[in-house]
């Protein structure tokens, strides 16, 4: 399984842009982190294999945006 998406901003791509996810949950015996990727010069992403069974948050860097 994996996540893909695009961002955008006031409905323009933003390239080079980190996009992280680590799960909801932090309880030390689920938590999972480094999952990385940055834009492409249309805003998407991919990030592949991804676990299922679990609630993510997925984020970036608001400085750059």
């Amino acid at each position: 399984m994996g996540v893909v998406g695009r961002l955008l901003h006031d409905g323009k791509p933003l390239a080079s842009v980190s996009v992280s996810m680590n799960t909801e949950d932090r309880s030390s015996e689920v938590f999972m982190r480094g999952f990385d990727v940055a834009t492409d010069a249309e805003g998407r992403f991919k990030l592949p294999n991804i676990p299922p069974n679990n609630r993510f948050v997925l984020y970036t860097k608001m400085k750059e945006m």
